[in-house]
């Protein structure tokens, strides 16, 4: 007798801990899930900054200064093409410096695309970036996030 109640005592312990390998494993693939949204979300749909796409965001911005400036009964079409003008020489002007490799220009368009960058709630925006024209390199930095924001495993890996 001793024998069978020592198999169904097994039998039972296996079962249990079978039942906890799939709560475990559910639950591990609910926060994989949550966590690759996060990152879809987050990262892989950012689209890459571009000076066409700061020409876009400028016409838009345009526009809607134009909106507000008929609201106001400002005279917008000098106001348009002024403002069009120096914008329009100000992006070309720092985009033939970044071509050129001019270290300034460098270094403001990459900040501009840290800038527009999406982060998750908690990690910090603190960057900088310096450019070295003579080799080419740039250096980013990137400040993390602090180690409480960042999820934990436990020892079993959930």
């Amino acid at each position: 007798m001793t024998k069978r109640r020592t198999r169904e005592e097994k039998l039972a312990y296996e079962v249990a801990r079978a039942q906890e390998a799939n709560t475990r494993t559910s639950l591990a693939e609910y926060e994989i899930e949550q966590l690759a949204g996060l990152l879809r979300s987050s990262v892989l749909e950012w689209q890459p900054l571009t000076f066409d796409r700061l020409r876009a965001q400028a016409e838009a911005t345009r526009k809607r200064f134009d909106r507000a400036a008929v609201l106001y009964g400002a005279d917008t079409e000098k106001t348009r093409t002024e403002q069009s003008a120096q914008s329009n020489a100000a992006l070309a002007k720092r985009e033939s410096a970044y071509r050129d490799r001019d270290v300034e220009a460098v270094e403001w368009f990459v900040t501009q695309v840290l800038a527009a960058s999406v982060y998750p709630h908690g990690f910090p925006k603190a960057y900088g970036a310096l450019f070295r024209a003579d080799t080419g390199d740039l250096l980013v930095e990137i400040d993390l996030p602090p180690a409480d924001v960042i999820p934990r495993l436990g020892p079993t890996g959930t």
